[in-house]
């Protein structure tokens, strides 16, 4: 009979609520979802929020460093008088709000990337390689669509993680070691391709035939049909890119 009792009140007791395990529960739950809010949410909206408020000056600072730690690693970036003053032009054609910067590299880059600040990067085959001066503005147009879609600080911070965020917001700078290896990462980054319909409207903004760029691509003309066919229709107005003489003077800002 006592036996039997003691199941009884045993049973009862765990048919009881338990505020302290629910409490605690709950605690536990909080304490989880805070951590995973810290380790999924608080780096992307950290890097954004820092993105979103460092100054412009900051930001050709930290492109003019990665650009000397790239000059280190591939060489000296082309220039001549004449080239220079062309690229000049090329740029106060083609860049939508001024300010910014196209450097001719010899090596390093394969074929374009772009730095904080607006300093746009070029092979120097790019200028050397083509007859017609709407080819290369077609791959500066590129690249500024895809600094558009990717903001390059944004993208040094994503790969360089969340305490650098962290000294560029307190100190206002990045170190060393940061800029150096984002230097290097940027000379083997793999290219993507911008997305066709923003890119087609700047070509139409900049008044520059679409089609030469599309052919340099794919010769075929399959893989870029659309660029193909905004020539003409889209881009219904154009002007000549770059003089003759500027022309050639961009093509031998290399020395030749």
């Amino acid at each position: 009979m006592i036996e039997a009792i003691g199941r009884i009140h045993r049973a009862i007791d765990r048919a009881r609520p338990h505020p302290g395990r629910l409490r605690g529960a709950i605690y536990a739950g909080v304490a989880l979802a805070a951590v995973g809010l810290a380790l999924f949410w608080l780096p992307g909206a950290l890097i954004r929020q820092t993105v979103s408020i460092v100054p412009t000056v900051t930001r050709a600072e930290i492109g003019a460093g990665l650009l000397d730690r790239i000059r280190r690693l591939s060489g000296a970036p082309c220039d001549t008088v004449h080239g220079a003053r062309a690229l000049e032009r090329l740029k106060t054609r083609l860049f939508p709000k001024g300010g910014g910067q196209i450097v001719v590299v010899t090596s390093g880059v394969a074929v374009s990337q772009h730095l904080p600040g607006g300093i746009l990067l070029l092979n120097r085959a790019l200028v050397e390689d083509h007859e017609n001066p709407d080819v290369v503005a077609g791959y500066v147009l590129a690249e500024l669509e895809r600094a558009a879609e990717e903001d390059p600080l944004e993208r040094l911070l994503h790969e360089a993680g969340l305490m650098a965020s962290i000294r560029l917001l307190t100190r206002g700078h990045l170190s060393e070691e940061v800029l150096d290896a984002h230097a290097e990462s940027l000379l083997t980054a793999p290219m993507t391709d911008p997305d066709m319909e923003p890119l087609i409207a700047q070509f139409a903004r900049t008044q520059v035939h679409s089609a030469p760029y599309a052919y340099a691509l794919d010769i075929t003309g399959e893989t870029v049909l659309p660029l193909i066919e905004a020539d003409g229709v889209q881009i219904t107005e154009t002007r000549p890119v770059l003089s003759d003489g500027d022309w050639v003077a961009l093509q031998g800002v290399c020395g030749g």
